[in-house]
């Protein structure tokens, strides 16, 4: 076993990062949608990763929705923290010559 992750699976966190200001803006200011959508999507990805052989599953209902409960929570807190530090935002006020 590996000491660390394979670095295709840590460049996949800054990516997500930079896809919260970007491709997930319109989740901005609806924290219940975001939870949703993040808890049907999220473990599907995971589920998706255990068939093509990334993963395994111990308990699979226990796993499925523990990552449910997680991406639940931690994706409208994400969004917020993303919100609240959005540079692009205040870049997008600004007007020429002004």
């Amino acid at each position: 076993r590996a000491l660390w992750p394979p670095a295709w699976i840590v460049f996949m966190w800054p990516l997500l990062g930079i896809t919260l200001n970007v491709n997930l803006r319109w989740l901005h200011n609806r924290p219940f949608l975001a939870a949703v959508f993040a808890s049907v999507c999220g473990p599907l990805a995971f589920a998706g990763g255990v068939r093509l052989g990334a993963a395994e599953f111990i308990d699979r209902t226990a796993a499925l929705a523990s990552q449910a409960l997680g991406w639940a929570v931690l994706l409208p807190l994400m969004l917020a923290l993303a919100q609240r530090f959005d540079g692009m935002a205040t870049a997008n006020l600004k007007t020429p010559g002004a």
